[in-house]
Parts: C-alpha cells; structure tokens; sequence
C-alpha cells in the first residue's frame, strides 16, 4: 500500500492509498458475509492502519516504522488464511500439488523471500543514523523531520555548515519549524554570526512560546554573544516555566554573577542546590554551568 504523509491530496501517492484502503474496505464487507476470520483480519489491518495515515485528520504526522507493526501483522495473518484456502490438505504440502495448488505455492516461497530480502535492505538502513536519516530524506523529500534529524547529528559532530544546510533545507519546507529555527540559530551561535542567531532564536521561541528548551537554548545564544543580561532574563523565563529543573537555576546564578548581579546570583544558586537536594540528584547535576556558579561565587578561580 502506498501512503506518503507528506504527499498532498491530489498527488498519485494518496490516490493509491485511499483507493487500496478503499478496495480492503469493500472486500471486508463482502468476506464478513462469507467468513468471520478474513473480515476480522481486514478490519484488524484497517483499525490499526488509519491513525498512522494522513486520512485521519487528528494529531501529529506519523512518521515511524512501528505504527505498521499491528497492520502488518494482520496482512500477514489474511494472506495465510488465504494460502490455506488454495492449500487445503497437508499432504498438498508434500508433493501432491496441482497446477493451482503450485502456483500458490510459489507465490507464498516468492513472497517470503521478497519480504526476507526488503529486511535485510531495511536493517541496512539503521546500521547508523546518519545512513538511517539520508535514506529517509530521500525517500520523503517533502518531509522536514529528516533535515532536521541531520542536522542535529551534524551539529553533534561539529560539522556546522553541514548541519546549517540541513537546518535551512527544513525551514525550506516549513519556514516556521521552531526545531530547525533554534537549530540554526544553535549553528550560527557557534559560527560567531550572533545577530542572526539571536534573530532566529527569537523566531523560534515566538513558534513555540511555551517551550522552556527555547528560552534556555535562546539565553545560551545571549550568553554566547557575551550578552549576560539578557542571557540572565532568558534563564529567568525558564525557570518561570518549568521551576523544577535545577540546570536553568544554576545557568541563571552563573549569567547573574557574570552580569556583576552576585547578591541575586547567590540567592539563586541557594536555590538551585536545595531543589537538586530535594530532588535526590547528586552536586554534579547541574554540570559544568553548576560548577563555575559555584567557583565565581564562592572564590575559586573561574575560566
């Protein structure tokens, strides 16, 4: 069955998916009147299959493999029953096959082996990310979640212009994505070009204003660019939204000792160990950010 999510209404690929759903409807009307078991396996396939199509106008785009474990499964049940209907006798499976009989039989060793030999090409596929991600983008061009998944693993690379590529290629496809904004804002941080990073940091905390990741990804741009106030009152806006994540505490007490606000910086720093305490984390958990809070604040020697 061909169904492509990002493929539009009036494209081949969705023309194809719905008339295969709608011809799997029609046969499991007319197999309920004959036989329980093959109405039952299509409307297995059927209900498990719709919430990961684009027909069903609810929720995200799925995108994954595992929302056809289930179809696949009951696919794979119905062409057994199926078999076994042209296959009626053991001893059929021993040599006593007429011309009918061998056909099927072919077909079913045809079909195994295609479906043995398209997993194996598969399982190449996911030998790596980056290979895993590639192929998607070829074989979904439309779609923008593989150049934002290369991206982040070129950028985890420190291949940056690679990763700003696959970033705006993203942005191509879906101008106000605030991953692959914040993404190339991140890229451009570390490029040094600090005003279209903080531009674009902006642009993808207004994309998604609830999100306490952008603020503190955007407040490490403002930090980047040597900007602590502002780096500061980014930290504080996340903290606001998610007050129980002792790293936006302990990014904030280091922005405001930087900022020369070491009273306010001290207080939060406080505030950040007892919560980290009250949680159960250890005294490295809020990372290097922790550590140099505590050696600006408390006199040692900071970088």
């Amino acid at each position: 069955m061909v169904l492509d999510p990002a493929a539009g209404w009036l494209s081949w690929a969705t023309a194809a998916g719905l008339a295969s759903l709608l011809l799997v409807g029609a046969g499991t009307a007319l197999a309920w009147r004959r036989s329980r078991l093959p109405a039952f396996l299509a409307s297995w396939f059927l209900l498990t299959l719709l919430p990961a199509t684009p027909f069903v106008p609810w929720g995200p785009m799925q995108m994954a493999e595992r929302f056809l474990y289930l179809p696949s499964a009951a696919f794979a049940f119905c062409l057994g029953w199926a078999g076994g209907r042209w296959l009626p006798s053991r001893g059929a499976l021993h040599g006593q096959l007429d011309a009918r009989q061998a056909l099927v039989a072919c077909a079913a060793a045809a079909l195994l082996l295609s479906a043995l030999g398209l997993t194996l090409y598969r399982n190449e596929d996911w030998r790596d990310s980056e290979r895993l991600f590639t192929r998607m983008a070829l074989s979904s061009p439309r779609s923008w979640k593989a150049a934002v998944n290369l991206g982040h693993l070129y950028q985890q690379r420190d291949e940056l212009l690679p990763a700003a590529a696959e970033f705006r290629r993203a942005l191509a496809l879906q101008p106000d994505l605030p991953s692959a904004l914040m993404g190339l804002a991140v890229v451009e941080s570390r490029l040094g070009i600090h005003e279209d990073a903080i531009r674009l940091g902006r642009r993808a905390l207004a994309a998604a204003p609830g999100s306490d990741l952008m603020d503190l990804q955007l407040a490490l741009i403002h930090s980047n660019a040597g900007d602590h106030v502002a780096a500061a009152g980014r930290f504080a806006e996340a903290v606001r939204k998610s007050p129980r994540r002792p790293d936006a505490r302990y990014h904030l007490a280091l922005e405001l000792a930087r900022a020369g606000r070491e009273a306010e910086a001290r207080a939060v720093l406080r505030e950040a160990e007892a919560l980290a305490l009250s949680l159960g984390l250890p005294p490295s958990a809020g990372g290097s950010a922790a550590d140099l809070a505590r050696a600006r604040l408390r006199g040692t020697p900071t970088p």
